[in-house]
């Protein structure tokens, strides 16, 4: 194997190459590298927002490709890699370099050879130091590195697929994540994913990056046993890592030889040297373009919720600045449910500077005491509250609205907020979520036994109410399923002033909402569903997330 030549943007880098292979040329323009007829693979280490681009030049002109992890960072690049990929009968290999190592790819071994017998359950753990920022610190801009989920844990996405493959592919996952980026909670530092596979089996995909120095472990157990491997260093490049592997057979546990160091600078040697056994005597892959889209896909089903926030933080953005050059004003609808969009739009709003004077801000309802009065903006499930702490208080204070625009549905007057509105000139756009029982606000659908047509559920004005059972069992999964936290009582805008608005923006991006969407967009017109009710509106979006939009599965799990 001989290395012909390198491509880089920065000079930087080029010097670098240079410097370090004197004997190759170094270009500055891809196309002009993979124009080479000398040179047959090419492997592409880029920012993963320029994976598919290079792709496709690399491909295009003839070569055999090993596509760094994520091969993109969108299932319809991924699709197209492939395809190309597969019309130029050209190999198309993904950086999974895991699968290479002599400790990671001992367990996988020891499992196909039945060393645990039929595998249940797999943990994937990383523990380690913050991310290095990346050449112009492009691992620090979400539209560049497409997700934090997309760096390492696709890794062990993957992994966790591979050790459990003799139960089938992955059929849903559920995660949950925090951020310790001040202002960037799309920066996921904390990271934990639960993949269900068929039957009883599962795997835990855990990392987090406040920590320090570079720990994995892998904990398999099985029907007949179980496995432990355990890999540690100063960082994730050390060449002087420590490592083992444990197998326990149900009775003693035995430390298994590792015949070769292992650590991510091998791996990375090691993959080269599998593409030329591809290239040179047909060897098989350690991980094809299937494989790699496999693991963007498990990567972009976790994040696609911080998608819908940054959506829906964006379109509040441009509808605001298109209405005040429009008319100099804006009134918004806004609630708590979806949240996570706040803190991105407050962002926003004091990046560009854009004052918020002449925009009205009503929030959508509020929980009651039982004697109906607002609970206190101290309650943690308190909508103002929320709202100040996310939103209000993070704004430039020379940006926020004055308190005056700020306006909450009065429980002892509902009737100012309708007279409000329609001496306002109406509300112009209405964003929202949709509740299990499909309420919009907290307009409740009529109870068993209660008759109502759809014209009078639409012309039922803002008020207080009784939430229903249903609308309070799911909001209590946010305090461990205790439903007496959960106020009974609530004042909420009514469907005549929701329906009023020039414009409608609803958003779904909870796993549960699956089925009320189908309701919403398919069901029939009728007070059962409130939300359906968007269909007789004449600018009406519904945006939902990619795993709201799959198919429900029903079963017990």
């Amino acid at each position: 194997m001989f290395v012909l030549g390198f491509a880089a943007r920065s000079e930087e880098s080029r010097n670098a190459a240079k410097q370090a292979h004197s004997d190759c040329d170094v270009h500055a323009d891809l196309h002009e590298l993979v124009a080479r007829d000398d040179i047959e693979v090419v492997d592409i280490v880029l920012p993963s927002d320029l994976h598919t681009q290079a792709a496709t030049a690399a491909l295009e002109a003839g070569k055999h490709l090993l596509l760094e992890k994520p091969m993109a960072i969108t299932l319809a690049d991924c699709d197209q890699i492939i395809e190309l990929a597969r019309n130029k009968n050209l190999l198309l290999a993904v950086g999974h370099e895991l699968r290479l190592s002599s400790l990671w790819h001992k367990v996988k071994e020891m499992v196909d050879a039945g060393e645990i017998g039929e595998p249940k359950y797999a943990l994937i753990e990383l523990f380690r130091n913050p991310y290095r920022q990346g050449s112009q610190s492009w691992r620090y801009d979400f539209e560049r590195v497409g997700s934090w989920v997309l760096e390492e844990p696709i890794h062990f996405f993957d992994l966790a697929r591979w050790y459990l493959s003799s139960v089938g592919d992955p059929v849903s996952v559920f995660a949950r994540g925090s951020s310790l980026q001040e202002g960037h909670p799309e920066l996921l530092d904390n990271f934990s994913a639960t993949v269900r596979f068929p039957g009883d089996a599962y795997a835990v995909v855990t990392q987090t990056l406040g920590g320090f120095e570079h720990h994995q472990t892998v904990k398999l157990t099985g029907t007949k046993g179980a496995l432990w491997a355990s890999w540690s260093g100063a960082k994730d490049r050390t060449r002087h890592p420590s490592f083992w592997l444990k197998h326990f057979d149900g009775e003693q546990v035995q430390e298994i030889p590792i015949e070769r160091i292992t650590g991510e600078v091998f791996e990375l040697e090691d993959q080269i040297a599998m593409m030329v056994a591809a290239v040179r005597n047909n060897a098989p892959l350690a991980a094809t373009g299937e494989d790699g889209r496999w693991s963007v896909a498990m990567c972009l089903k976790v994040g696609d919720a911080p998608d819908v926030a940054r959506d829906m933080a964006a379109t509040m953005l441009e509808t605001i600045r298109s209405l005040l050059s429009s008319q100099g004003r804006a009134v918004l609808i806004i609630p708590v449910g979806p949240v996570d969009q706040y803190p991105l739009f407050a962002e926003a709003i004091n990046n560009q500077g854009i004052s918020l004077r002449d925009v009205t801000f009503i929030s959508m309802d509020e929980y009651l005491t039982d004697d109906d009065c607002w609970i206190d903006e101290s309650h943690p499930l308190s909508f103002r509250g929320y709202l100040n702490r996310l939103f209000y208080d993070r704004l430039d204070p020379s940006l926020a609205p004055p308190r005056q625009n700020r306006i909450v549905p009065d429980p002892q007057n509902p009737q100012r907020l309708t007279q409000w509105i329609q001496d306002n000139g109406g509300v112009d756009v209405c964003f929202g979520g949709i509740g299990i029982n499909g309420h919009m606000a907290f307009n409740e659908p009529p109870e068993p036994g209660e008759t109502c047509t759809v014209e009078e559920f639409a012309a039922r004005p803002t008020r207080v109410l009784a939430l229903s059972r249903e609308t309070r069992a799911i909001n209590s999964v946010t305090v461990g399923g205790e439903i007496d936290v959960v106020p009974r009582r609530a004042v909420t805008v009514g469907m005549k002033e929701i329906l009023a608005a020039r414009a409608l923006r609803f958003y779904c991006n909870r796993p549960w909402q699956s089925c009320v969407a189908r309701r919403v967009l398919h069901g029939p017109i009728a007070a059962a569903c409130p939300a359906s009710l968007m269909r007789t509106h004449n600018d009406a979006v519904l945006t939902v997330a990619e795993y709201v939009a799959q198919e429900p599965e029903i079963g017990l799990r």
